[in-house]
């Protein structure tokens, strides 16, 4: 293979969503070592899971909207691959952010009663972006010249 494809997270798993709670944010960011290469996001949520959305913050001060999910359905998880893989400069950002919903009006709750946490029961919830990429060769690497033998010359 050219490249390995490393797969990593940014994600939450210390919260607490209160009972009845329409509106409880979430966000994490994950920051990319090297020149890389996104391949695909998948969000992930349990039952409570309202909306989730992946923003690339890249070293120049801009900001792309890589992925949104205005209305996250927990029966609906996908790996999101893209079309042609997006070139992520060393130093970006990605940042997801997203929302629970655990009140009755959220028709996929088990209970609006219940004070939820992180765990990995559907009954718990989870906030995790994941992200599948490749990192790029290093530019100066690639543009080093290959070292020869290294020859001790004795002196005259």
């Amino acid at each position: 293979p050219k490249r390995e494809l490393k797969t990593t997270a940014a994600g939450l798993s210390a919260f607490t969503i209160p009972p009845g709670a329409a509106e409880v944010p979430a966000e994490s960011t994950y920051r990319v070592a090297n020149d890389s290469l996104l391949h695909e996001l998948n969000p992930h949520m349990h039952y409570r899971g309202k909306r989730v959305r992946f923003d690339a913050l890249y070293p120049d001060g801009t900001t792309e909207t890589l992925l949104n999910v205005p209305a996250y359905d927990f029966n609906w998880q996908s790996q999101y691959r893209l079309a042609q893989p997006k070139r992520l400069p060393a130093g970006t950002a990605i940042r997801v952010r997203g929302a629970f919903d655990n009140s009755a009006q959220n028709p996929a709750n088990p209970n609006p009663n219940a004070t939820v946490r992180f765990g990995e029961q559907t009954g718990d919830e989870m906030f995790i972006g994941y992200i599948n990429y490749a990192e790029l060769p290093e530019r100066s690497a690639a543009r080093a010249p290959v070292p020869g033998p290294i020859v001790l010359l004795a002196p005259k």
